[in-house]
């Protein structure tokens, strides 16, 4: 791996470590901010109004997962040594041993 990858490395060691501050388990979202029509402006001459749960489910994850994978695939293509196991770490609060 090239050595100007490893400042790269060393950042995403110390984000992981912070991982379990950054997950998003005890979200309460009231029931009105759920159903609020909200307007998000596409361009200038296009926009789309969608309520909370909408936004969350047709816009909000999708656009992060996209960002997500497109990262993982950059880091990938750089030589970056990341796999599966690295992509589903939130899984490892279900880990049991057989």
């Amino acid at each position: 791996m090239r050595a100007s990858y490893l400042p790269l490395l060393d950042l995403l060691d110390q984000y992981f470590l912070r991982l379990p501050y950054l997950l998003l388990t005890n979200i309460n979202a009231e029931d009105e901010k759920l159903t609020e029509i909200t307007r998000i402006d596409l361009s200038q001459d296009f926009y789309i109004e969608l309520s909370g749960i909408a936004y969350a489910n047709e816009f909000l994850i999708p656009n992060f997962y996209f960002h997500l994978v497109t990262a993982y695939d950059i880091l990938r293509m750089i030589g970056v040594p990341i796999g599966k196991r690295d992509y589903m770490m939130h899984l490892v609060p279900f880990l049991k041993h057989a």
